[in-house]
């Protein structure tokens, strides 16, 4: 999804159609994506392992960690991803995350990366609690 709407706004109708997938294809894949999620089993893949209902980071659709909440979730996942050459953090949350909550995590997100531009947008996504898009 973050790659999809980096590719999207980066395509200037009026520019030809070489042009326009040059910018969405480098602009695609200038995006890491951190997706958080609660695991639906016990299971160990890649030597992560992870218990029942324990908050996970899918970190560009690998499996990277299992955390207590959330919020760990979020946080521990960019510590890798969020760099020197990246300056956004956008923080989509999904239905069953209330605006609330992503604020406060949003103002962890800030103090934890002064560096880095951070939005939150309400993403409505079912399954996920907060996809992240880091640029």
């Amino acid at each position: 999804m973050a790659q999809g709407l980096a590719a999207l706004l980066a395509v200037n109708p009026e520019d030809s159609i070489e042009s326009a997938i040059e910018a969405a294809e480098e602009a695609r894949t200038s995006v890491r994506t951190v997706e958080i999620t609660r695991a639906v089993r016990n299971t160990t893949i890649k030597g992560v392992k992870v218990g029942r209902g324990e908050a996970i980071a899918i970190v560009d659709g690998e499996l990277t960690l299992g955390a207590d909440s959330t919020e760990d979730a979020v946080l521990d996942a960019l510590r890798d991803v969020a760099t020197a050459e990246t300056s956004l953090i956008t923080l989509y949350y999904g239905a069953s995350t209330g605006e609330s909550q992503a604020a406060s995590l949003a103002v962890k997100l800030r103090d934890r990366f002064p560096a880095h531009e951070v939005e939150v947008v309400y993403g409505g996504q079912p399954h996920y609690q907060y996809i992240v898009s880091v640029e």
